[in-house]
């Protein structure tokens, strides 16, 4: 879950502005990254008081993980083993870390004083990249294309998943990430998982924007679920099953006959 604060992630409190789902399988040596739009809707918060409709971004608002980690799972019937919340500024940190990553951008556009060439390989420090992932530009869907861009990046540039889990780049960024994963366990993860980086599939789930009591939503299909369950529950090698029911369904507008 991604965050962009100036206070310590440790007691953050509020929405989160992204959301990433990744499936590490060392059997096919595949990974998937499957972002979610902040604004999907949700009939409500599952472990919340109220019983409104509200984005899986507010999630995390009301109890933190005990929220917002059941609203993904029961959105599309996966299990969570593990979290991380992260400050997009301990990005840009790991990024430099690793001595930059290299991304080529889809579309030719501008930001924060950085231009970027459509099709053309590009290295990128922690700024750059932080300019190019923050950037609005071609909407939201976009975005979360390059935020995906920019993770594989950093894991194909450290070439195995166990420099990500390098004891002296947690401690570069260690103010800005809370998460369940011990010291110990990212270990035993870079020794049984350190293949998983050779196939990297990134998709994304798409909505059509709505109104649900004055508040911009996002409202998605269940067949665009299915596909994002199909695909995450076969890289964790998991039995094929429906998605979840936790998605708001529009109601359709009734109709007069005269």
């Amino acid at each position: 879950m991604g965050v962009d604060t100036n206070t310590s992630v440790k007691n953050y409190q509020d929405e989160t502005k992204s959301m990433m789902i990744v499936t590490l399988n060392p059997r096919s040596n595949r990974t998937t990254i499957t972002s979610i739009p902040h604004d999907i809707a949700l009939k409500k918060i599952p472990g919340s008081d109220s019983t409104n409709p509200a984005t899986i971004g507010s999630a995390y608002a009301v109890k933190g993980t005990e929220t917002a980690i059941p609203s993904v799972e029961k959105l599309f019937n996966i299990p969570i083993d593990y979290y991380a919340l992260i400050n997009m500024r301990g990005i840009g940190k790991a990024i430099n870390k690793v001595g930059g990553v290299e991304v080529t951008p889809k579309t030719n556009f501008s930001s924060d004083g950085y231009s970027f060439e459509a099709d053309e390989q590009t290295h990128m420090d922690g700024e750059k990249a932080m300019a190019y992932i923050r950037s609005h530009v071609n909407g939201e869907a976009d975005r979360q294309s390059r935020q995906r861009q920019v993770l594989m990046g950093l894991v194909a540039k450290s070439k195995k998943i166990s420099t990500i889990f390098d004891q002296d780049l947690i401690d570069t960024i260690t103010k800005q990430v809370k998460t369940d994963l011990t010291f110990d366990r990212m270990k035993a993860l870079a020794k049984n998982y350190r293949s998983v980086g050779k196939k990297i599939t990134d998709d994304s789930v798409d909505g059509t924007e709505i109104k649900v009591d004055g508040e911009k939503m996002k409202a998605v299909d269940k067949s665009e679920l299915q596909h994002a369950t199909n695909i995450m529950r076969d890289n964790l090698d998991l039995d094929q099953k429906d998605t979840g029911n936790l998605e708001y369904v529009v109601k359709p507008t009734p109709k007069v006959v005269k």
